[in-house]
């Protein structure tokens, strides 16, 4: 008789336990369904509600830990995406997927050297060469990160020439008003050389601040005539601070001019960049600005100058799109010359795209207005200029350090007042070494 109780006994709980394996199936199958349709809908808030109010009963299921995973990364809780990686790579350690995705979450966390044991990992599992490609970026990306957590110096030199259609951005018109124009006030075509030289120096106190000190000089001579020769020297001071998703830095930076050997600009001033990073795929920067500007040989243009600029940048894949919205107005130290002082104001967009480790290329547009702030006291009017540039370059990196540069740009500019319409074209190849 008690061996027919517990057989039965037996029987009901083996009933029981079916029954409620069933149930937590089908509460499995339609909260990760719910989580599924949400996030590909790209509402990533309600599909973390979702998983969140089941994550107690359902963590451990891989296709409801695959979708936590994708869902916190997402929003930017690495740390839960952390956990969720971490149960699925240990189920499916031959699954380079979800190694990637364990990589990225990592990386975040700025857990670098992990990180690169899991892509380093995928990597040698030969997967295809495009993944490949997208492994040897990201390791690279790493090994920089890696490195800006020391004391660097490092820099970059370029030299280069071409042709530039209007080297003085002047009217190609010989009258205007009836006034014939010298050839020095009209536009002046010209091939030239150029040379720059850069110099950086990063100090981390610890992950977050770091000093960074940064020199810049750039030159350039033309065949045909030296009068627009110009020198460039720059100084940049700033601290920064760093965190996961966002960086704030704020500096002074000062810079020389030369034009044809002799003196001819000044301009200190005070920055602030403001960098956020919302998604993986999308982060701004504002930057705002303050200079003085003095010039040696023509006081009437000495001012300062705030400006703003806000820039988008989205990479995707292997393209970015970046699009920049800016704003300057000048303000004279003499009010008698406001006529030479403007407010400035332009959109920009530029495309890039990597075609390979060694090659990428990039085109953009840009679009300014110039109001000037009196009237003009020759031409008896308010200047009022709108110009439209395109451009378009490529890059070849022939070695880790060394890498060719081609470079064209295009700038049409028109202005209610004759003389100053112009049109300019400028290209030029360089090769430069950065170390």
């Amino acid at each position: 008789m008690i061996r027919v109780f517990q057989f039965v006994l037996l029987v009901y709980s083996f009933f029981v336990a079916s029954f409620a394996y069933a149930n937590a199936q089908d509460e499995l199958q339609a909260v990760q369904t719910a989580m599924q349709q949400a996030y590909e809908a790209g509402s990533l808030n309600e599909a973390y509600n979702i998983a969140t109010t089941h994550a107690f009963e359902l963590e451990g299921y891989p296709l409801f830990d695959l979708y936590y995973g994708l869902i916190t990364l997402g929003l930017q809780k690495y740390a839960e995406a952390q956990f969720a990686f971490e149960r699925l790579v240990a189920q499916y350690p031959d699954q380079g997927r979800l190694r990637l995705e364990y990589a990225r979450t990592l990386f975040h966390l700025q857990h670098y050297q992990q990180a690169s044991e899991q892509l380093r990992y995928v990597l040698d599992s030969d997967p295809p060469e495009g993944v490949q490609e997208n492994i040897n970026t990201f390791l690279d990306t790493i090994q920089k990160r890696q490195r800006a957590h020391f004391a660097q110096w490092s820099g970059l030199l370029d030299v280069g020439g071409g042709v530039d259609s209007n080297i003085n951005s002047a009217t190609d018109l010989e009258t205007v008003s009836n006034i014939l124009l010298s050839d020095s006030s009209r536009s002046t075509e010209s091939s030239f050389w150029s040379a720059r030289t850069g110099l950086n120096y990063k100090y981390p106190f610890n992950q977050k601040h770091a000093l960074n000190i940064g020199f810049d000089s750039q030159h350039k001579y033309n065949e045909e005539i030296n009068d627009y020769d110009y020198d460039i020297l720059q100084l940049e001071a700033s601290w920064k601070i760093s965190g996961v998703n966002r960086q704030f830095e704020w500096g002074l930076s000062y810079l020389h001019m030369l034009l044809d050997g002799a003196a001819y600009q000044s301009v200190t001033g005070a920055f602030g960049r403001w960098r956020q990073q919302w998604h993986s795929n999308f982060l701004t920067q504002l930057s705002i600005g303050y200079v003085d500007k003095v010039y040696d040989t023509s006081v009437e243009l000495d001012s300062t100058q705030p400006s703003l600029n806000l820039t988008f940048l989205m990479p995707i894949h292997q393209a970015t799109h970046s699009f920049v919205i800016f704003y300057q107005s000048d303000q004279a130290d003499d009010n008698d010359f406001d006529e030479r002082m403007r407010d400035y104001a332009g959109l920009a967009y530029q495309y890039g795209r990597t075609i390979s480790r060694s090659l990428s290329f990039f085109v953009g547009a840009a679009y300014n207005v110039s109001r000037y702030q009196d009237e003009n006291s020759l031409f008896l009017e308010t200047r009022s200029d709108d110009s439209a540039q395109v451009l378009v370059g490529g890059k070849w990196n022939m070695s880790e350090h060394l890498s060719l540069h081609l470079e064209s740009t295009y700038l049409d500019s028109k202005s209610n007042i004759e003389i100053y319409e112009y049109d300019r074209n400028r290209s030029e190849l360089k090769i430069r070494w950065e170390f």
